[in-house]
């Protein structure tokens, strides 16, 4: 059994609150938080991280898009990145657009948000 951020992620109700709030076009739903899954929160975001080839550049009125993996910060365990896996431990993806004229570089953190039912890169560490 592994308990991660408060969602016991050997409890399939857990599993698929949290990707029903990755996949949830209003982005409603409850995070992980520490000890306890019943509060609930506005989701604004979601913290994904980039493939190695990142996400490329828009192209004139084409987006970039590539399958990133949805991460959340286990608060109960030093404020660590923690992969969101499957039922199975899985990894899972998910698509996200890029409508920035510069690429988003490789196996980055960053921060999508969803805009008419899709994820769009919404901050990027630049630094």
């Amino acid at each position: 059994m592994s308990v991660m951020g408060g969602f016991n992620f050997a409890n399939r109700d857990d599993i698929e609150r949290v990707l029903r709030m990755v996949n949830s076009p209003a982005g409603r739903g409850s995070l992980p938080s520490a000890g306890t899954i019943t509060q609930e929160y506005v989701t604004h975001g979601f913290i994904m991280q980039t493939p190695a080839s990142g996400i490329p550049a828009r192209s004139g009125t084409t987006a970039g898009k590539a399958a990133c993996t949805p991460y959340y910060i286990d608060v109960e365990n030093g404020n660590t990145l923690t992969e969101i896996q499957d039922d199975e431990g899985n990894a899972l993806d998910y698509d996200v657009f890029n409508i920035s004229a510069s690429a988003v570089a490789g196996s980055a953190y960053i921060l999508a948000k969803r805009v008419y039912g899709v994820l769009i890169v919404d901050m990027e560490d630049c630094g």
